[in-house]
């Protein structure tokens, strides 16, 4: 048999819920408050995707523009280079210290040569225990260099780089490089 207690706290548990679900409902769709909130939400985040696009777009711009003038200038240094370096380097050998990958090393040389150098070595910079850079670039060249170029970016050098550069400046200076 159930008992009227249980029956009773069955009763007010249903308009309990009963009165909290009209409520909540209620509040949610009173007014149209949550459905305005996300519309604006929306038309916010709207905004920020239009403005996004639009330097998205301006910036492809400035990129397209920024890549011409970089064909303009590369088209420029090609066709000049030649008339500048042409005899700046007669007779002379020369020596490219790099530290860089051999495609820059390759321009530098061919630059080298378009400038009348005779001889040009390239001596890959390293650094450590019995490396005698002035040493190696006379080995390299079959004698002392006239001119000597240092290609290198910021921190693509090995450790102790400075040392053997300024050991090497010191023999070159004494060679009368």
């Amino acid at each position: 048999m159930v008992d009227f207690r249980f029956y009773l706290f069955s009763v007010v548990a249903v308009f309990l819920a009963l009165g909290t679900g009209m409520l909540v409902g209620g509040a949610l769709a009173g007014g149209g408050a949550l459905a305005e909130k996300q519309q604006a939400m929306v038309r916010e985040l709207e905004g920020q995707y239009r403005l996004l696009r639009e330097r998205e777009h301006a910036l492809a711009q400035r990129v397209n523009e920024l890549e011409r003038k970089a064909r303009r200038d590369d088209a420029f240094a090609a066709s000049a280079l030649p008339v500048l370096v042409a005899g700046r380097l007669q007779g002379k050998t020369v020596a490219v210290v790099t530290g860089q990958p051999e495609g820059y090393a390759r321009a530098v040389v061919a630059v080298m040569r378009s400038a009348g150098a005779t001889r040009v070595g390239v001596v890959p910079l390293q650094a450590g225990p019995g490396t005698d850079l002035a040493a190696r670039t006379a080995s390299a060249l079959g004698g002392w260099p006239d001119a000597v170029v240092f290609l290198a970016e910021a921190g693509d050098q090995p450790p102790g780089w400075e040392r053997l550069l300024r050991e090497a400046a010191q023999a070159w200076a004494g060679a009368g490089v």
